[in-house]
């Protein structure tokens, strides 16, 4: 018991002591190593599709299939899209998802559409690996 009661005391004094800043710090720290642990997505493939809307306007979408992850910090999936041939694919995913696959629609048909998958840990993942 005696054991349990200083570890205790010390995880105590530690949050005590540590700032806002330097929380956030460690934080970052964490979520970059657990980005570093995930695999890079394997892409098993993508199709395009078109369709009509309610107006008659056509529209494209894409569906893209990767390979489940299966590692215990797996967070979730992220989706980003660049329209065009440029390479900006902004800091927001158009879409977010647990599953091995996702469908993004609404894209402009004739248009050259990039896609990028990438993977993110579990947002509550303590630095001994606990979710």
């Amino acid at each position: 018991g005696v054991v349990d009661k200083v570890i205790g005391l010390r995880n105590h004094w530690l949050r005590q002591e540590l700032t806002e800043e330097e929380l956030l710090k460690r934080r970052k720290e964490w979520l970059e190593g657990g980005m570093r642990k995930l695999a890079t997505p394997i892409i098993l493939g993508a199709r395009r599709y078109t369709y009509q809307g309610a107006d008659g306007t056509t529209f494209a979408a894409i569906k893209i299939q990767w390979k489940k992850v299966r590692e215990y910090w797996y967070g979730y999936t992220g989706v980003f899209k660049s329209i065009g041939g440029n390479t900006n694919y902004g800091t927001e995913p158009v879409l977010t998802t647990r599953n091995s696959f996702a469908i993004v629609d609404g894209l402009p048909p004739g248009r050259k559409v990039c896609l990028k998958v990438r993977h993110f840990p579990a947002v509550n993942l303590s630095p001994q690996g606990r979710r």
